[in-house]
């Protein structure tokens, strides 16, 4: 059975470790996926094989008993340490008793359709994972060799296991039949594989690499666009801190009839570097956000530690910035409760252009990243939900005075190490806005409102030193998001309220134009995961609409987004980059044909030939150290070192070309047949007589015995010449009785 216990394994291992090793696909597992797929499940199917029915008639090797404690001790251990909170440790307590219990099934009890059903199972996943990686026309044709190979592996995977289940089964069969007769073995397989092989091999060629289908649909938009070259998220030199003015009104734009114009690029042309957002009058899609709070700020970088030359800087070990980069194989959940009050629990989903995760303040759930180029350059899509303050001005001004404890806990976010100059002259800044007797939240209204007098216009400098942000407040008063965000920041620390600046896009009603508006109109006939939400839940976020803004800590209300730019004084015309034309790619609906699929028989034929050479030196491997550990139990007299014994003679015997001893023979059974082997009837009545007589006085006698013939009889029986001798040494029949 230990066959089928290792085909069983390696059947899971392909399925679980095929997102590893395709580039098509983008989803990848957190430490607590690794811990529960290629760790807890191995390790509970392992527990669930070792008191099989052998082990247990013996009365050696681990019991049930033992097995099923020690299984329940490394679940509980593991899901206390890795599994967090929510619905996670049901997940890790439902998958290792999952997997301990059909392993027990199948190796303990003989339930076969226990395993016949896994690997329908396990079909299911193979389909699924080439059906993901498969997810459009341009993915399929770039990695449409590898993902065959995916097939070939999965179906190979899948023929192995069920070869070696049917062979498992017939001899159970015949065991409990108890005459060793029927089909043989070599039989057996033949007529499986005369099913089988064909079967699979039309399945594999078969499969068209070009199945997916794409449109082709007229430009209705205003203008068609050239692609342009710039990088999608501007300037790589440029701190990303944003370019826009936030929540302005319709009446704030220009362009035909007042608004900015509206052009189209094929979806085919939008590459990797197309729509950069530098440019001088254009701003390109970036992703579609579904949401029925407006406006939702979607963060992907929180910069919350302050150094005293460069200002705001993210910290390593902010866990929310992690989540932007973090892959999920499954649904996240916050482990971390919120006590915060005035907080909506709402859904957000996001179809972007970016792999990079971005959601809105405070995050709770955030499903799997998905890669699909169906609808490209939209390649990427995910859906959250987050707990979004609806605190309004009333509710931040009734907050009371930070706590002792909060003043502890968040002492970081309150500190703001200045130069004794530069210190002087915010805090003289300070005095002239606010008399001392604010509230927090009272503070944070004044400090913003204290920007009424300084001038929004869109800059390309992103300096946020404090020098610089100093200069700003003090001497040149005009500014874009970035030194709004930095300075109100800055002045909340001053004032005594934890601050920080938080980067990422802003999706808000706003900012969508009429333009914006057709153009989700156009995307959303072309996009039908698009069709399920109203267009007033869905805003059209471009590069335009990259951002910075201030987030502040008011008790009670948790951590709040607050608009820096509100009081501000309008850019004048040129200086919004909301005011420039508005490119979205025209999705495809029409069939167009992949290339001509070449098959890899090179990569295959290397695969074939790796596989066979390292199956096959495992095998040696195997047989070798099972032949050394027989060889160490044979030193000890006990009844283990008596079935050693027996174990190796027999496997000394087959690999020199003896013939191999039925399932249904007695030792002394098969000793007759072998002629011309005269130890051999002592042994088989040595071995019956320490193997089965209880209490006898001379077993330490008999077993010496018992074990010099062990060794001679190979000796003797040893078939003689170069040729036998290098047959004797590259044979694996031994395996028959592992």
């Amino acid at each position: 059975m230990i066959a089928v216990f290792l085909s069983r394994l390696l059947l899971y291992f392909t399925a679980v470790s095929a997102v590893l090793f395709h580039k098509g696909i983008a989803v990848s597992y957190d430490t607590a996926g690794i811990v529960l797929y290629f760790i807890l499940i191995p390790v509970m199917a392992v527990f669930g094989y070792l008191p099989s029915r052998r082990t247990l008639r013996t009365g050696t090797g681990m019991t049930l008993k033992v097995s099923l404690v020690s299984a329940a001790a490394i679940t509980a251990v593991t899901t206390l340490f890795f599994a967090g909170m929510g619905a996670a440790p049901w997940k890790f307590i439902g998958y290792g008793a999952g997997a301990y219990l059909l392993t027990l099934a199948l190796f303990r009890f003989k339930w076969f359709s226990v395993s016949a059903l896994e690997v329908l199972f396990t079909a299911g996943i193979y389909v699924r994972l080439i059906n993901f990686t498969r997810g459009s026309e341009q993915i399929a044709r770039t990695h449409e060799g590898f993902t065959r190979v995916l097939l070939f592996i999965a179906l190979g995977a899948l023929a192995a296991h069920i070869l070696v289940l049917y062979r498992a089964s017939a001899t159970e069969h015949r065991a409990r039949e108890g005459n060793g007769q029927g089909r043989k073995p070599l039989r057996d397989y033949l007529i499986l594989l005369l099913v089988i092989v064909p079967v699979l091999l039309v399945s594999a060629l078969l499969v068209s690499p070009d199945y997916i289908e794409h449109s082709v649909v007229f430009n209705q938009l205003f203008n068609k666009a050239e692609p342009d070259p710039s990088p999608i998220d501007g300037n790589p030199n440029r701190d990303p801190g944003g370019s826009i003015r936030g929540n302005e009104g319709l009446e704030t734009r220009r362009g035909r009839n007042g608004e900015p114009g509206l052009s189209g690029i094929p979806s085919d042309q939008w590459g990797e570097q197309t729509g950069g957002g530098t440019g001088i009058d254009k701003q390109y899609a970036v992703m579609v956000v579904a949401s029925k709070q407006d406006p939702v700020y979607l963060a992907d970088d929180y910069k919350d530690r302050f150094d005293s030359r460069e200002g705001f800087y993210p910290s390593a070990d902010n866990p929310l910035n992690e989540l932007v980069f973090t892959r999920f194989v499954e649904t996240w959940e916050n482990p971390l409760g919120l006590e915060d009050t005035r907080r909506l629990p709402t859904d957000v989903a996001v179809f972007s252009v970016r792999r990079e995760r971005v959601l809105a303040y405070y995050p709770v759930k955030a499903a799997p990243l998905v890669f699909n180029t169906r609808y490209h350059p939209f390649n990427y899509s995910y859906e959250s939900v987050s707990e979004i303050s609806i605190a309004d001005r009333w509710d931040w001004t009734q907050v009371p005075e930070l706590s002792d404890k909060e003043r502890t806990e968040y002492a970081g976010d309150l500190a703001v190490p200045l130069d004794e100059a530069t210190e002087k002259e915010l805090k003289a800044y300070l005095a002239g806005i606010l008399d001392g007797s604010e509230s927090p939240g009272e503070k944070v209204l004044n400090i913003l409102m204290s920007f009424k007098e300084h001038q929004y216009n869109l800059g390309f400098k992103e300096d946020t030193s404090v020098a610089f942000i100093r200069d700003f407040l003090l001497v040149t008063k005009t500014g874009d998001c970035t030194e709004f965000s930095n300075a109100a920041a800055l002045l909340g620390r001053l004032a005594g309220v934890p601050s920080r600046v938080v980067t990422g896009y802003l999706a808000s009603s706003g900012l969508q134009t009429r333009s914006h508006l057709f153009g989700l109109y156009n995307l959303k006939q072309n996009m039908p995961p698009l069709e399920k939400y109203p267009i007033q839940d869905l805003f059209l976020v471009t590069t335009a609409h990259r951002h910075s803004w201030p987030q502040f800590y008011l008790p009670g209300l948790g951590w709040i987004d607050f608009e820096s730019t509100d009081y501000a004084i309008p850019p004048p015309p040129g200086g919004d980059a909301n005011e420039r034309e508005v490119v979205i790619p025209l999705i495809s609906e029409q069939t167009v044909r992949g290339e001509n699929f070449r098959m890899p028989w090179r990569l295959l034929f290397q695969i074939l030939v790796t596989g066979i050479v390292a199956g096959t030196a495992a095998l040696y491997i195997l047989q070798g150290f099972v032949i050394l550990m027989l060889k160490r139990k044979i030193r000890t007299p006990s009844i283990a070192g008596v079935r050693a014994a027996e174990r190796l003679l027999l496997i000394s015997l087959i690999r020199d070309g003896k013939p191999p001893r039925r399932y249904s023979q007695t030792l002394t059974e098969y000793a007759d047949t072998l002629e011309g082997i005269r130890d051999m009837n002592e042994f088989a009545g040595l071995y019956n007589e320490l193997r089965f007589r209880l209490h006898l006085r001379n077993f330490n006698d008999s077993y010496t015995r018992l074990a010099s013939l062990c060794r001679s009889i190979p000796e003797k029986a040893k078939n003689k010449g170069f040729s036998a001798a290098l047959a004797r040494l590259f044979s694996l029949k031994g395996l028959r009785y592992l």
